[in-house]
């Protein structure tokens, strides 16, 4: 077999807002509207799709095209990137970290049992699908619809939560009944971004860190880390968790 072919791709590829550069991002180089449009929305610069008139990737693929609708303001000279605790080094806006944001309204709960069996299926659909290794993956779940698993891969686990992100916002999904499981440690900036897009639960089979913790109680997001295992961590807004 090539090993280009087993081998995790990564580019560095860059953002345009209205024809002027606004970041680079370290990513795989596939799903990058979605990318786009998850970014953009857990960055704080667009609330929807409805903010922008277009989005288009250039052929080469090193460059994401945005132009915001009109009157809708450009992101400012004031955009501060943190450098995230993920591997590839995301990024998250500085002011994301100290913006007072309504808790997630949503009044989803789900059942404990449930969640192990979410999981793996994201697992089992990642490795069915995808016959590269050292791949990130994240699935958005709708919670009452689980057979409408929506499964996103990348060398970051940051960006395979934007890009799950980006697809729910395409196809125009209601993020409080929603569910995002991730492959990778949930860390501030994960929680972030469910807080952005109104996600009420987050799962992952790794740890938590406690910035995240302390994020997950201000936004009301319940998040269930080390899942499967005997030690498995609850945090953030556990009654949305029902247990047996």
């Amino acid at each position: 077999m090539n090993q280009r072919a087993i081998t995790p791709q990564e580019s560095l590829v860059q953002i345009n807002i209205n024809g002027q550069p606004l970041t680079q991002l370290l990513c795989s180089p596939v799903n990058l509207k979605e990318l786009a449009a998850g970014w953009l929305l857990t960055q704080g610069i667009i609330d929807g799709l409805d903010d922008v008139s277009s989005l288009g990737v250039c052929e080469d693929e090193a460059e994401i095209n945005v132009v915001l609708r009109d009157g809708y303001p450009p992101p400012d000279s004031e955009f501060h990137p943190v450098i995230t605790s993920g591997c590839s080094g995301g990024r998250m806006d500085l002011r994301l970290y100290t913006l007072d944001e309504k808790p997630v309204a949503s009044k989803l709960t789900v059942q404990a049992a449930r969640l192990p069996g979410l999981l793996s299926a994201m697992f089992r659909e990642h490795e069915a699908s995808c016959p590269v290794r050292g791949m990130h993956c994240a699935a958005l779940i709708v919670a009452d619809d689980e057979r409408d698993m929506i499964i996103t891969r990348d060398v970051g686990r940051h960006n395979a939560v934007d890009k799950a992100i980006g697809v729910g916002l395409m196809k125009s999904l209601d993020f409080g009944r929603t569910i995002i499981a991730t492959s990778g440690r949930i860390s501030s900036d994960m929680i972030l971004k469910a807080w952005r897009a109104g996600i009420p639960v987050v799962l992952s089979p790794r740890s938590i860190t406690t910035m995240a913790e302390d994020f997950a109680r201000k936004a009301g997001i319940a998040v269930v880390a080390r899942l499967a295992r005997p030690d498995r961590v609850m945090a953030g807004k556990t009654d949305r968790i029902v247990m047996p």
